[in-house]
């Protein structure tokens, strides 16, 4: 890179001679590190020496008209910036407003959004500073709050219109969209307004039904990258439209966003409805999504993990016709799959290998899974589950089948109900846990929102935590009386109302025994010694008093 920055370093008019110099030593570089991840840790040159390269680098991009360099040398001067800028040691040069409109202008943005009559159009130069851009933001909160806050984010929605968009394209923009909304509520919510939804969703849908394919020279992206990226543009644009953020008022855990007052929740019910349907196309064409693509032995991986944090914040009743269209639930469905495989095979995999005997009878929670997927469980679990509440909550068919798969009618109450691999026995545990809070109070919340008697099928004793938190344990156990429907099994036994377990016959004749009169006992201790005397004189039995025994 010495020969490119001598080149650079004159004040004249750029020679012939010169230009040939500046490409070939941008080609040299190219082919040795557009791999490398870093060049100032691997020891490839210093700090100081690459500010020397980003300096000339952007004296080339930010050249003269007069000087103009081909769009080619420019192409590869945006193409060994982005591989600098995958490290962000020595790259403070770039880190500004004015390069960020810099790369904007290359990328086409800045005239999209001085002028909307001059569509976005894309070429290698616009997709190499698309690039640069999407790593100078991803690398810098700095620059991604400059980003939001200018007309950028807009004019990325606005050439996402363009319905002939390459997969690479989509992509980064995509992206930038993603990391222009994602610290802002406001930019999301106006995006949403414009309709950025159906530009997601045409996009999503036409992947999905092989419309969409990779170009020959977009060997650098794959077709689950830009759904995942899809997706996870679609979950940042929903957010401020998420029940714990419009409406939360309760215990439920808020994951993203604040609480609001009840007069300010029951304000928003309206505004979150309506922008909910902005979602519509999107929500389909996420539902084919996650409907039809296989599960991985860890389920809540991409391109699931992200379709459920999107969903998760979307209203039920006002896009009921698209969540269940034609009264199919097998969404429902799919998410009890993932939600059963990851409680009852993916969670306890840690005490799986170190007990050798699957899940131990007493669990030690710190022997659990810690993270799936690289998310912390306690973060990674909740969004299924509050998913599933919403559909609890808004829809009374989805509800009858969560109950059914989750808490079914017969299950073994002949031990503790938190005792067993069944995901009901794993909910029961959890709602209970003292580690994991997001997941203990999600999963109440969710079996709280599916059963109509939440005591009488778990017990008081397993639910006094929930109800105490929700200010709900005034209420004894002997005002909870099992429902026919959910809570009493086929054979109509008893049930402790404190641990939901059958009660056994030593507790039946306990309980009987101390609910005797004085004059009742006596009277059944007559009994007693009279049938006594009966074996004795039989020779059944030989009574033999305790000293001579």
């Amino acid at each position: 890179m010495n020969a490119f920055v001598s080149a650079l370093s004159t004040t004249e008019t750029v020679t012939q001679q010169q230009r040939e110099i500046v490409e070939s030593s941008l080609k040299q570089f190219i082919t040795e590190y557009s791999d490398t991840l870093t060049v100032v840790s691997a020891g490839i040159t210093t700090e100081s020496i690459k500010k020397v390269w980003i300096d000339s680098l952007l004296k080339l991009l930010d050249s003269d008209p007069t000087n103009a360099w081909s769009l080619d040398v420019t192409a590869l001067g945006l193409q060994v910036l982005r591989i600098l800028l995958r490290e962000s040691c020595g790259c403070d040069a770039v880190y500004t407003e004015k390069v960020m409109h810099l790369m904007a202008t290359h990328a086409h943005l800045n005239s999209v959004m001085s002028d909307s009559s001059i569509p976005f159009y894309q070429d290698r130069v616009a997709i190499e500073a698309l690039k640069c851009l999407s790593n100078m933001l991803l690398q810098n909160p700095s620059i991604r709050q400059l980003f939001s806050a200018s007309d950028l984010v807009a004019a990325a929605a606005k050439s996402l219109e363009i319905q002939s968009l390459d997969m690479g394209t989509v992509f980064l923009l995509s992206r930038l969209i993603f990391l222009g909304t994602v610290e802002s509520k406001a930019v999301a919510t106006s995006l949403v307004s414009l309709g950025i939804c159906d530009s997601l969703a045409h996009y999503l849908d036409n992947i999905t039904k092989g419309k969409l394919l990779l170009g020959a020279t977009e060997t650098w992206i794959s077709i689950p990258v830009t759904v995942n990226e899809i997706l996870k543009t679609g979950f940042s644009l929903s957010v401020p439209i998420s029940e714990s953020y419009m409406t939360n008022t309760s215990s439920m855990p808020v994951l993203f966003g604040g609480t609001k007052s009840l007069g300010d929740a029951l304000s928003d019910h309206a505004a979150r409805d309506e922008l909910g349907k902005s979602f519509t196309l999107l929500l389909a064409a996420t539902i084919e999504i996650f409907t039809k693509t296989p599960l991985n032995p860890i389920p809540l991986t991409p391109p699931h993990s992200h379709a459920i944090n999107m969903m998760m914040n979307l209203p039920v009743k006002s896009l009921s016709k698209t969540w269940f269209f034609e009264d199919d639930y097998s969404i429902v469905y799919k998410s009890v799959d993932i939600l059963t495989t990851t409680l009852c095979t993916v969670f306890p995999q840690r005490a799986n290998i170190n007990s050798g005997k699957g899940r131990k009878e007493y669990e030690d929670e710190e022997e659990y899974l810690a993270e799936i997927d690289g998310t912390n469980v306690d973060q990674a679990i909740p969004p299924l589950l509050i998913l599933m509440r919403s559909w609890a909550k808004g829809d009374d068919g989805a509800c009858q089948i969560l109950k059914k798969l989750l808490m079914p009618k017969n299950i073994d109450r002949s031990k503790p109900l938190h005792h067993g691999t069944t995901v009901t026995n794993y909910m029961i545990w959890l709602m209970m846990t003292v580690t994991m809070l997001q997941i203990r109070d999600c999963v109440s919340e969710l079996l709280f929102a599916v059963l109509d008697e939440l005591v009488a099928y778990v017990g008081y004793g397993n639910a006094a935590g929930f109800l105490m938190n929700k200010g709900l344990l005034g209420s004894t156990p002997s005002q909870s009386k099992p429902s026919q429907e959910e809570s009493v099994a086929d054979d109509q036994a008893k049930i402790n109302p404190i641990t939901g377990e059958y009660i056994k016959p030593e507790d039946e004749h306990n309980e009987a025994l101390e609910n005797m009169t004085e004059e009742e006992r006596e009277r059944e201790t007559e009994k007693l010694m009279v049938l006594i005397s009966r074996l004795e004189k039989n020779g059944a039995i030989q009574v033999v008093r305790k000293n001579e025994a």
